[in-house]
């Protein structure tokens, strides 16, 4: 059984905030991992940073056991505190636009009701309610340009928010290519030390060979000279 020895803080499975030490991994990517081989463990936990991962665990309780299905994304903690800092930034972009999107529509209904209701009034009322009514239609004008200078202020909040966003998504792709350059550096340094691992041991072959073929000769020349 794999169980959760500690988690690394800001990493993916600390940030579901449901992983707990000692739950009991039980798949991945709903492949069971009872008796799964160390390699292919690794082969199905690690990847490609960015992408994502599904693990189950088991977590034994006082009411029996409980299973639990998440969803991790793949990569260093550094690199899951900024995309999650994206995400958010992302969803507050999207909130301030819907808030604009609302109030351009209300300014919109309540000049043109305003508008509305003088053009009716004139044509029906005296002309001192129709400029009571002119005086309420100012004091709306007056809350409609409030909204417009509040729509401005939202306007120019949501512009830093993308722009935020396009630094943070321009960081990411900086981590990630260091990241591949650093996964590209192993790699090769790997090869390097299994090819020298690989002529190291034909060496050695060869240094063993040679030093059979010695021992052979001596036997040989004394046994030909016990002979003689």
């Amino acid at each position: 059984q794999i169980f959760v020895e500690s988690l690394v803080p800001e990493g993916s499975a600390a940030m579901t905030r449901t992983i707990q030490e000692q739950d009991v991994l039980v798949k991945i990517n709903n492949q069971p991992t009872l008796r799964m081989g160390l390699a292919k463990l690794r082969s199905l936990v690690l990847g490609q940073q960015g992408s994502h991962v599904t693990m189950t665990f088991r977590r034994e309780g006082t009411n029996g056991k409980l299973f639990y299905e998440v969803d991790l994304v793949r990569g260093s903690a550094g690199y899951v505190k900024l995309l999650m800092r994206c995400h958010a930034i992302a969803t507050e972009n999207d909130r301030i636009k819907k808030i604009m999107s609302m109030q351009e529509i209300k300014i919109e209904g309540l000049v043109a009701e305003k508008e509305e209701l003088i053009r009716r009034s004139r044509e029906r009322l005296n002309q001192d309610e129709v400029q009571k009514l002119e005086k309420e239609n100012l004091k709306n004008k007056e809350e409609a340009e409030k909204f417009a200078q509040l729509l401005e202020t939202w306007k120019e909040k949501a512009f830093k928010l993308e722009k935020m966003l396009t630094i943070s998504q321009n960081n990411m792709k900086s981590r990630e290519e260091h990241v591949n350059r650093i996964e590209e550096l192993d790699r090769d340094r790997l090869a390097y030390v299994s090819e020298l691992e690989r002529r190291f041991q034909e060496e050695k072959q060869i240094q063993r060979t040679v030093q059979a073929k010695l021992q052979e000769d001596l036997k040989k020349e004394s046994l030909a000279r016990s002979t003689a």
